[in-house]
């Protein structure tokens, strides 16, 4: 739906009169302005008032730093004009490098996280500013932007003449968005990926996205906390010997906390994502998933020698991203994909079983095996269904009855194999479903606030769980006793 033409013009005249365009050169004020005329009905005219938008999150390979320069140097019209740009990527940093005005600038960026690192943008300022240039990029949060970042090029003056007629987000409205964009990145941040215990639930891991915690159950003692680079993607496991292993993101690393180092295990690879790994539990193999964002390269799977750092074996995965993978007591991996693959199979790739779920909404959320290994339970579209995999057939199905807000979205089986888990919904519930039958027995609010419980794990030979979450900010985990429906402790750690 068009806008009125006055509205438009109007508020063009408005910008002009802040002195908004003021020694700004003309190519880039058309452009602002061909983007002012061209806003939707839907959207406030001030969103197009801004030369560049860009995505905060859009780091990934060697080059992307360079592209966010052209992005620059393209909408300021001449202003900032980068030659010679030259971006060298190590495993944890990248050096840029540019000329402009006949001066040469130079910074370190990270690239262990997509995050746009701030130093660039600052480096891009710096530049302008020492070419003499009166107008320079300035960023204006707006409410509800998301992880999208909007630079006027303009003066400061402007920018505040602008505020005062409300032609642009106020001073305050910026300052709210920037304490709900640190909210975010808080939350973001400190929650829950992965969660583990040994053996006699003695010791528990817990990754967030920047952090591995240590603790003693018994005594709530918090044994170790390391700080990570880029943190944990979404999978972590005690090993035997104590150490801790891990993905983060591009690499799968094992961290020994008694010595509080890290080895890696399967090389960083920028071009490489790795979110899913099980390992072995004599500490001796691990399986892990390889894929890319480019959907023409197909998903693998790959097995690792831990002791000698190298790829055993490897073989395409069922469908296009890994969402679960779970190492069998007979040493097989079964594994489930987003488009509703689920396969079985050896450590060499050799299929044992495989099928594919036909769902509305499309994809396994998340598959487990029975303990008896002749029976696969997947998760999707609010239902639950058994798959035999003797016969190849499904065994039979289940619905529970929630909002589509608090579908739960992962499941697992009770040791006993009597019974199934469901967790993963908005409202910090865990649901227990009779097996084979699909009975709901029993819901339990894990946390005393809809806390999302993020990973939950079942103490072998027991019905007994434990559940992760955040709260406020940090890590928490609840013992239930499933049998005597009682809790049995709680741990509330430190952010």
């Amino acid at each position: 739906m068009a806008r009125p033409k006055a509205e438009v013009e109007g508020y063009i005249s408005a910008l002009n009169v802040c002195g908004w365009f003021e020694d700004v050169p003309q190519q880039t004020v058309e452009r602002i302005k061909r983007q002012i005329r061209d806003t939707s009905g839907t959207s406030p005219l001030w969103i197009s008032a801004f030369p560049v938008c860009i995505d905060t999150e859009c780091i990934y390979e060697e080059g992307d730093y360079t592209k966010l320069l052209k992005e620059f140097s393209k909408a300021s019209g001449g202003i900032f004009a980068p030659t010679r740009i030259a971006e060298k990527w190590t495993k944890t940093a990248a050096t840029l490098e540019f000329s402009h005005a006949d001066q040469q600038y130079s910074t370190n960026v990270s690239v262990r996280s997509d995050y746009v690192d701030n130093r660039c943008i600052r480096l891009i300022k710096k530049a302008i500013k020492d070419s003499k240039s009166r107008v320079n990029y300035v960023e204006v949060p707006i409410p509800g932007g998301g992880q999208e970042a909007f630079y006027a090029l303009t003066t400061s003056a402007a920018i505040r003449k602008a505020k005062a007629k409300r032609l642009i987000p106020s001073q305050e409205a910026a300052r709210e968005e920037r304490e709900r964009r640190e909210e975010e990145r808080k939350k973001a941040f400190s929650t829950i990926h992965a969660f583990a215990a040994d053996a006699v639930f003695e010791t528990v891991v817990i990754g967030s996205y920047q952090t591995l915690w240590l603790y003693r159950w018994s005594t709530k003692e918090l044994l170790r906390k390391r700080e990570m680079l880029n943190g944990v993607e979404s999978c972590v496991q005690s090993l035997a010997d104590g150490r801790v292993s891990f993905s983060d993101r591009h690499q799968i690393s094992i961290w020994n906390p008694e010595k509080d180092t890290v080895d890696e295990i399967v090389p960083y690879d920028s071009d490489v994502n790795r979110s899913q790994c099980v390992t072995t539990p004599d500490g001796r193999l691990l399986v892990c998933d390889a894929w890319s964002f480019d959907t023409k390269t197909a998903t693998q799977i790959q097995c690792w020698s831990i002791e000698r750092r190298e790829m055993l074996s490897e073989w395409p995965a069922p469908g296009k991203h890994t969402v679960s993978m779970q190492l069998t007591p007979e040493g097989n991996v079964l594994i489930a994909t987003r488009d509703g693959a689920v396969t079985l199979c050896t450590l060499d790739g050799t299929t044992l079983s495989q099928f594919k779920l036909e769902v509305p909404t499309g994809g396994a959320v998340f598959a487990a095996l029975h303990p008896s290994e002749d029976v696969v339970a997947c998760i999707a579209d609010k239902t639950i269904g058994y798959w035999d995999l003797k016969r190849g057939a499904l065994q039979g199905t289940c619905c529970y009855k929630y909002t589509l807000q608090n579908s739960q979205k992962n499941l697992c089986f009770a040791p006993s194999g009597r019974y199934i888990l469901t967790w993963g919904g908005n409202d910090g519930r865990v649901s227990q479903y009779e097996y084979p039958s699909g009975k709901l027995l029993f819901t339990k609010q894990m946390f005393d606030t809809d806390a999302q419980v993020s990973n939950l794990i079942m103490k072998p030979g027991s019905d007994i769980s434990a559940s992760a979450g955040t709260l406020a900010l940090a890590p928490a985990i609840v013992l239930f006793d499933w049998k005597t429906r009682t809790t049995l402790g709680a741990l509330k750690g430190r952010g």
